[in-house]
């Protein structure tokens, strides 16, 4: 079982002096003693033929960051149970994400993938199927975040020998949005995911239809529904006032306009979130699109 975390005092540092090693952790991690305080190193070969007591290429440094004890214990527990190989791979990756979506990860984001990783492998290889049940949802919410996770499922099997299946590829695309989004829980992202499902199926089942998930239309509903989403969890003020157009959308587009009705409804009932009424009139827009795109192939 791997070992878990919670991460405090996280820091990038940027000023450094020489780095002596306390302890190996692998060939690309060790846990250093930099300004009188211990931390954690991370890079390629920075640990390669190396003993306590010297000093690592500061040259090959990736990141640097604190831990409390109890989590460097956690950490060097991890990197004694993974191979490698698989160290390497999550690296790979953190960095291929980091030119993809241009950003710079924070630290948590190499550790939470590497656990998280090191147990799917786990479950994988023991037979356990990958069941993800958002998998629809993450490919059209966050599907910058997917091409990245694909790749590296890819990587993985490539380095590791185990196919990864694209439900599990899912799930690394949320960790790489939970961090794209500057989220330290991933509950949150699951939450806007699951919200959003219940609400499109809501909508779907309302209209007696099933929205084509690759159309732009799709997009474009399931894209407001999560900065809907998260304006509300972050306290935001939704912009914008739709008017009196509810009456003429209940008029124009009575099945869009009940669809979105019972979205909005789901949202409310299921998680107690109640969006403006407003939001009732930009759903129902888009979903307008929807059905006239499933007419269109009847």
């Amino acid at each position: 079982m791997s070992a878990r975390f919670t991460y405090n005092k996280e820091r990038l540092n940027t000023e450094r002096v020489a780095m002596k090693i306390q302890k190996v952790l692998s060939n690309n991690a060790a846990i250093v003693r930099e300004h009188e305080e211990e931390k954690v190193a991370l890079g390629p070969g920075i640990g390669f033929q190396k003993k306590r007591g010297e000093f690592i290429d500061e040259t090959k440094v990736e990141k640097v960051f604190t831990m409390e004890e109890k989590e460097k214990q956690q950490f060097s527990k991890l990197m004694d149970e993974l191979p490698e190989a698989l160290d390497e791979a999550v690296r790979e990756i953190v960095r291929r994400a980091e030119s993809a979506l241009g950003v710079k990860f924070a630290d948590h984001l190499y550790i939470a993938l590497l656990d998280h990783i090191h147990m799917a492998l786990e479950r994988i290889q023991a037979g356990q199927v990958v069941n993800n049940q958002l998998l629809p949802e993450i490919q059209a919410l966050y599907p910058e975040e997917m091409d990245v996770a694909l790749w590296g499922a890819h990587k993985l099997e490539e380095k590791m020998g185990v196919a990864v299946p694209d439900a599990e590829a899912g799930f690394i695309a949320l960790h790489l949005h939970t961090a794209r989004a500057g989220r330290r829980e991933l509950s949150d992202v699951l939450q806007v995911a699951r919200a959003v499902k219940g609400m499109v199926h809501a909508a779907e089942r309302q209209a007696g239809a099933t929205f084509k998930a690759e159309s732009p239309a799709y997009a474009g509903l399931m894209n407001h529904l999560q900065i809907a989403l998260r304006a509300y969890l972050d306290d935001e003020k939704l912009e914008g006032s739709a008017g009196d157009m509810h009456d003429v959308m209940q008029v124009k587009y009575p099945e869009a306009y009940r669809a979105a009705v019972a979205a909005w409804k789901e949202l409310h009932d299921t998680w107690q979130i109640e969006l403006p009424q407003d939001e009732i009139i930009y759903m129902a827009m888009h979903i307008q699109r929807l059905l006239q795109r499933t007419e269109e192939t009847l």
